[in-house]
């Protein structure tokens, strides 16, 4: 077993065959992030243009989707403590938990309460700029002190320039073994 606070990373190029893949988790995120705004949006409009019957029915799709998010928050969030919490609810039947109809979720939170684990510990607790998290060992090209940075500048409302207007220095060029874009292409 590895001793996780000795454990050092260090910056490995991909091999060329797996190069490609860096941009996935950039997309992920990206999806993720542009699309909250539009779930915001949907619950004002919503609010200002149907029915209140249509209102407290759709209030309740939005709830089962909100159980789902919670379980999905905990395990985005989690740890190896999590493992034990998996394997038991595969015995009580969570699988297939992607499906509506399948869905379990008193059955997980049974879970976390049998095996002595707190979800909001997960999902409810902000992480510290400074805290090691289980997927700090990824190298998936952006530096820490990058998205520290973004993360502060998010919070006072100001912006980035987009990477092919000027390098910002998130650090995704060490993957590509040079610069992201050539900038003395006007690249609009």
């Amino acid at each position: 077993m590895t001793d996780v606070t000795t454990t050092e990373t260090t910056n490995v190029t991909p091999s060329a065959g797996k190069r490609h893949y860096w941009w996935k988790a950039a997309a992920a995120f990206l999806m993720v992030l542009f699309t909250m705004p539009l779930g915001h949006a949907l619950m004002i409009i919503m609010e200002h243009t149907m029915s209140e019957t249509v209102l407290h029915y759709s209030a309740f799709a939005m709830g089962a989707v909100g159980m789902a998010m919670v379980i999905i928050g905990v395990f985005a969030k989690g740890d190896r403590r999590l493992a034990p919490v998996i394997l038991e609810a595969y015995k009580r039947g969570c699988y297939f938990d992607g499906w509506e109809e399948c869905f379990k979720y008193d059955t997980w939170m049974q879970v976390f309460e049998d095996l002595g684990v707190d979800p909001r510990f997960y999902c409810q607790r902000p992480i510290g700029l400074d805290e090691v998290t289980p997927w700090s060992h990824m190298d998936y090209g952006i530096t820490h002190d990058f998205l520290v940075r973004e993360y502060n500048k998010a919070l006072a409302a100001q912006t980035t320039k987009p990477c092919n207007r000027a390098c910002s220095g998130c650090g995704a060029n060490h993957l590509l073994g040079g610069p992201c874009f050539d900038y003395s292409q006007n690249l609009v």
